[in-house]
This record gives C-alpha cells, structure tokens and sequence, in this order.
C-alpha cells in the first residue's frame, strides 16, 4: 500500500485511525458525533455493520467506562446517551475537532477549546462568588430561606 493509500484510508477510520478499527471505537464515534441522541443496540447495528453481540459488549464497555449512561426502563429494549459531563467525552470531542482540522486544514478545535475554557471559567467564578458572599454574609444566606 502506498502512502497515500494509507493515509486515505487513516481518514477514513474513526479518529484517523488513531486507535484502529474496532467496533468500540465505531461505536463511540457515532456517539461522540451526536451526543445528544439516544441510541438503542438496534440503531448502532445498522450504523456500524456489526451483529448484535460485539454491539452489546461494546456499550457494556463504554457503560462501564462512564462514557455512556444506560436506561433499562424497558429492559427488552434498554436506551444509551452519552455522559457529556464526563472528561473522557470532553477529550474524545476535542480530539475528533483535532482530527477533522488535521484533514481539512482548518482551526475549528481551537475555537472550541476556547469556548469550553471560557465556560468552566465562567462557572467557576460564579461559584467562588457564591461561596464568598455565603461566607462573608452568614446572615444573609439563613434570612432569604
């Protein structure tokens, strides 16, 4: 294979192939892509081309990683959503930026990276806040309740 052959198909694996081509990692970049749906073993078949059985141990896996959350309200039919609060789907998100800027020659994950820094700024000052006006007015916080 020549090297440009190679690095087509690098592209066009999940992450540039960084972390090869298993169904883990298809399962996860389907997720990663769109971390706001819900997604059912079913749905995940059809989307990565794999049977039933290495779906389910795949989402066993990213269940037990805490990258997915798992609802068994309907035990025959159980539903998965990504956890965006966890620092693993915050990396992976930058990462996928990371990629997609290393093929297209763009700066997306840059901008993205800024954007979340300035929220976690944000929301740490606003919680400092809090805590020094609780601390500072004791008689305040035990009034307005």
């Amino acid at each position: 294979m020549t090297k440009d052959e190679n690095l087509e198909r690098e592209r066009r694996l999940p992450y540039g192939g960084l972390f090869g081509d298993s169904n883990l990692i298809k399962v996860l970049e389907q997720m990663i892509a769109d971390p706001d749906l819900e997604y059912r073993p079913i749905d995940l078949e059809k989307l990565t081309k794999e049977s039933a059985p290495t779906v389910r141990a795949s989402l066993k896996t990213l269940t037990s990683l805490d990258l997915l959350t798992k609802d068994e309200t309907d035990s025959q039919h159980p539903v998965y959503r990504v956890n965006t609060e966890s620092k693993r789907f915050i990396a992976l998100t930058f990462l996928a930026y990371a990629v997609l800027d290393d093929k297209n020659g763009t700066d997306a994950m840059n901008s993205v990276l800024a954007d979340y820094v300035d929220s976690m700024l944000h929301e740490n000052a606003q919680s400092e806040g809090t805590r020094l006006i609780e601390a500072n007015s004791p008689g305040l916080a035990t009034s307005t309740q």
